[in-house]
């Protein structure tokens, strides 16, 4: 009976170590990464050494930096970069410019009378960008030729403006207007010189001259003078 009870006693011995050894090996039992099966003493799942946790804190951490350095980037691009691009418009064509001009400037008959030519060519080329129509601009060399465009054909009493040169061979400028005066004709008479003393514009006037203006010519001057004639024809 001694010998029963004794190995009685040794299997339970044996049974409760088994146990314990199970328990602790269930508890403990490390893996080849060095971490727990199931996890620790206390509890804690998936955490080795406390290292996991620190990492992914890091880990957070730089997804929300890269977060707000792209947010500031694209602000940046933004301000420099508009997205609204504004419509693209057309220029005005020459077409659109041309209706643009009054149809009484491309009426108007002028008379350029000037003995240099490249006056005559400069001043023609003002009044062709005013508007007035090449074809309705003649020319003349001089007063003498000045005259005979009056004379040659009735329809030249129809001039609308003279552009008179006033210091010019054969006839001046002068001259040539009282001729033009005596023949009845009532175009507007523009004396240009190069002096404007009171006195040498008294003398135009006298001579019949509309108005004078100064050498050199200038295209505003031109303009506002072909505007007033446009205006005032009836």
């Amino acid at each position: 009976a001694g010998a029963g009870a004794g190995a009685g006693a040794g299997a339970g011995a044996r049974a409760g170590a088994g146990a314990a050894g199970a328990g602790a090996g269930h508890a403990g039992v490390d893996t080849p990464s060095g971490g727990s099966v199931c996890g620790s003493a206390d509890g804690s799942v998936g955490k080795r050494d406390g290292l996991e946790p620190l990492a992914a804190t890091r880990t957070l951490k730089a997804k929300d930096a890269s977060r707000r350095s792209n947010s500031k980037a694209k602000s940046r691009r933004t301000a420099l970069y508009p997205t609204r691009i504004p419509p693209f418009r057309q220029p005005p064509t020459p077409q659109t410019a041309v209706a643009r001009i009054p149809v009484t400037l491309v009426d108007l008959r002028i008379l350029v009378v000037d003995d240099v030519s490249v006056n005559r060519i400069l001043l023609k080329r003002m009044l062709t960008r005013i508007g007035v129509s090449t074809a309705n601009i003649h020319e003349a060399a001089d007063g003498l030729e000045a005259v005979e465009a009056f004379t040659s054909n009735p329809d030249n009493h129809h001039y609308d403006a003279v552009f008179m040169d006033v210091q010019m061979p054969r006839l001046n400028g002068l001259d040539a207007c009282r001729q033009i005066r005596h023949f009845g004709s009532r175009a507007c008479v523009i004396g240009v010189t190069g002096g404007v003393m009171e006195s040498e514009v008294a003398e135009c006037l006298t001579a019949g001259m509309t108005q004078v203006i100064p050498k050199p010519i200038r295209i505003e001057v031109i303009r506002e003078l072909v505007l007033g004639i446009a205006n005032e024809k009836p």
